[in-house]
């Protein structure tokens, strides 16, 4: 499994792209996430109808919806049907099928009806890799529904206890984080262990509890930095639908200070130069 590809991070993070006009950014910008398999096999008409259809395994819908993003970027005639399927996929329970229908909505993010569930996953969803995904398409329409998610792509992400016990097996700081991994357990008054999993992959900066100590449900136990993926993403994001408020946060991610790489701190100020031409600035 990966979590970002067919992603322009590279391309965008060259200086010289300050003279490019910003509407190349909607070119620039597709694949912002990706996250599960990649299915190389294309489908016909019958395989795409038998892999969307209700109960298929989740493995098969993510298939489908491999062969839904190619088919948007090819530009098919009749995508209205699938359009109807993606959007009734996107309300599925698995999380993973849920990421994978968000990111395909970007390649025809201007029709209404994915706007709109696009809005629905950025503001409700459960898993905060869905509304990351979600947010990034959203952005492809110029809808600035997507802002507060984007901001929160920035900075640092609080885990919390699940439920109240014992906190044990805090990982850390500084070790590098999947979305999914256990990065500690609570110890129930009755006896059982819940791990307490990333929603979102990044390092530990700061571990909040001590080791055998009592937390509440819902009490903080660690805080995890972004990924510079992540991170990345936002930026481009924000370079199609920020505002004022969002050039301080480009430029604060720009300055040396950050801590960030050289090649996200370009990609920072690239996007803190689009917002400002978008806005008139320039």
């Amino acid at each position: 499994m990966r979590s970002f590809s067919r992603s322009d991070r590279g391309a965008f993070s060259r200086g010289v792209l300050f003279l490019v006009a910003f509407a190349a950014a909607c070119v620039l910008v597709p694949g912002l996430f990706w996250w599960g398999t990649t299915f190389t096999r294309r489908l016909d008409d019958a395989q795409l109808t038998e892999k969307l259809a209700a109960g298929a395994p989740p493995r098969d819908v993510q298939h489908a919806v491999e062969e839904l993003s190619h088919r948007f970027q090819e530009g098919r005639p009749g995508m209205e049907r699938w359009a109807e399927d993606l959007v009734r996929v996107s309300r599925r329970p698995e999380d993973a099928v849920r990421v994978v229908a968000a990111w395909c909505m970007q390649f025809d993010a201007e029709r209404a009806s994915f706007r709109a569930r696009l809005r629905e996953l950025v503001t409700d969803d459960a898993a905060a890799m869905v509304r990351r995904n979600a947010a990034t398409s959203l952005a492809r329409s110029g809808d600035t529904a997507a802002l507060p998610v984007l901001r929160a792509m920035l900075l640092p992400l609080t885990v919390t206890a699940p439920e109240a016990g014992t906190a044990r097996d805090l990982v850390g700081t500084d070790q590098p984080i999947e979305e999914g991994s256990r990065v500690a357990t609570v110890e129930t008054a009755a006896g059982r262990v819940v791990s307490v999993r990333a929603p979102v992959p990044g390092a530990v900066s700061e571990v909040l509890v001590a080791e055998g100590a009592r937390v509440a449900a819902g009490a903080a136990l660690l805080r995890l930095r972004p990924a510079l993926a992540h991170v990345e993403n936002a930026l481009l994001a924000l370079a199609l639908v920020g505002g004022e408020a969002d050039v301080a946060l480009a430029h604060t991610a720009a300055d040396a200070r950050s801590g960030l790489p050289e090649d996200v701190r370009s990609t920072a100020a690239w996007a803190a130069r689009a917002i400002e031409k978008r806005l008139g600035g320039e």
